[in-house]
């Protein structure tokens, strides 16, 4: 048998996820506005959109959008679309953020999302979608360009990095907020006293006022909102929309544990990464005995030097290479995570993966921002603060626990996590027309329609 993980490295076949032949990718998605649909991008797609972009992203864009079908005949140029600004960090080899980008995609198919690394005055050239093709388009027939701007997924508000594009955004664009996480300004008050986050939060709250829709990722987000006199919807992560759930249940025993970083976009938070990576050795050798087949995901390059140097360790153990992949490519990672019966996540975004693909899951907490999201599928229960993980036998048992809590009522969990990615579908996709009927109007009337 043909054993491989990462270069030369060498694991049992079994563990290996279904590749598509001569490097095709396949993504079983489905429309909001359509029953279902298989988005294909094979290396010929790829080269017919070199001359598009400067950096693809690795998470599929849906081709009944119109960021699929944009500008490839001049008279599009003389049509114009409804373009809609996007706020996020995308184009950077980020699971998360380039699937939450082509989540944003797919529940907007009217509008071309176009992501510009900022929204001021100033104009910068899109360093991401469309690049050449919306530079021609802005100079010669929409200087202004937007339709209006959206504040993306992931934990956006009450961060420094994104404010001054979001001000400029509010004060000359209709904006909306879309299944944003809010950065707590009392844990961050605490963890870096340098900064007043408190006054960082009222300069956010006086620009959110001004927007025409907002969305939030959960119910802790929606409290600290309504605590600065907002009116806030939960309308959970946008990666949930997608439509990925698998709908087969077959057990496979594997296990799939994605490392990942205590330092977040904002800094450090929650746990010690060395005592963290010590409980995950111990727990991959319990797992092990429980007869799981147990492989390391890392999501960046940061995380796949972690799952190095915990793979070292184990592979002394085992006498054997221990199996870990970069898990950097979204279509072929969500094939792999549907393969999984269980996914254990220091990496948010492993979890929300996992649950959009209907895989039940347990998160290592490393901050508010993890916290906020179990609360909005009430999957607290699963949650572990990963300051309390150790390399102990207590420790350790309370995660074996959980999973067994889960493999003996598998069936029943995978239902209720389906329900409740359904219940958050259906609330983005009638967010996503009221937001879109918001911009059309703007649209129509910038276009003397």
């Amino acid at each position: 048998m043909l054993w491989a993980i990462e270069d030369n490295t060498s694991i049992p076949s079994a563990s290996l996820s279904y590749r598509y032949p001569l490097g095709f990718n396949r993504l079983q998605v489905r429309s909001p506005t359509q029953n279902s649909r298989h988005l294909i991008i094979s290396n010929k797609t790829r080269q017919d959109h070199s001359m598009q972009q400067d950096n693809q992203p690795n998470a599929p864009l849906p081709q009944d959008s119109l960021n699929y079908d944009s500008f490839r005949r001049w008279r599009d140029y003389f049509r114009p679309p409804a373009v809609l600004g996007y706020i996020g960090d995308v184009g950077h080899g980020s699971f998360g953020d380039d699937l939450l980008f082509a989540a944003i995609a797919r529940l907007f198919p009217q509008q071309l999302i176009a992501y510009d690394g900022a929204t001021q005055a100033s104009h910068r050239d899109p360093k991401y979608h469309l690049r050449r093709r919306l530079r021609l388009y802005r100079r010669v027939l929409k200087p202004a360009l937007y339709d209006g701007v959206l504040l993306g997924g992931g934990t956006l508000i009450n961060c420094d990095a994104v404010l001054s594009q979001f001000q400029e955004a509010v004060g000359r664009y209709p904006c909306a907020a879309f299944g944003t996480g809010v950065c707590d300004p009392s844990f961050w008050q605490r963890h870096d006293p340098t900064v007043d986050h408190h006054q960082r939060m009222d300069i956010w709250a006086t620009a959110l006022r001004s927007v025409r829709y907002l969305g939030v990722r959960g119910p802790k987000s929606a409290q600290i909102l309504q605590s600065y006199g907002l009116d806030p919807q939960v309308i959970g992560d946008p990666i949930l929309s997608l439509d990925i759930a698998r709908t087969d249940y077959r057990r496979t025993r594997r296990v799939a544990i994605a490392v990942g970083s205590t330092v977040g976009g904002q800094g450090a938070q929650w746990g010690d990464q060395d005592i963290i990576n010590q409980a995950v050795q111990r727990l991959c050798f319990a797992l092990h005995r429980q007869r799981w087949w147990v492989e390391l995901l890392a999501f960046s390059d940061l995380d796949l030097a972690i799952a190095k140097s915990i793979s070292e360790v184990l592979s002394t153990v085992f006498d054997r290479p221990f199996p870990y992949r970069l898990a950097n490519q979204a279509p072929e990672t969500l094939d792999y995570i549907k393969t999984c019966d269980l996914v254990i996540g220091q990496h948010l975004y492993s979890v929300i993966a996992a649950h959009a693909c209907g895989v039940p899951a347990i998160l290592f907490s490393s901050g508010p921002q993890c916290d906020d999201y179990m609360a909005s599928m009430e999957m607290e229960l699963f949650t572990i603060r990963a300051n309390s993980l150790t390399p102990t036998e207590p420790s350790i048992a309370s995660i074996l626990s959980l999973a067994d809590w889960i493999d003996n009522r598998y069936g029943e969990q995978c239902q209720h996590l389906c329900n409740s990615v359904e219940h958050y579908r259906q609330r983005q996709i009638t967010a996503a027309e009221t937001v879109s009927q918001i911009l059309m109007q703007t649209h129509q009337k910038q276009s003397g329609q």
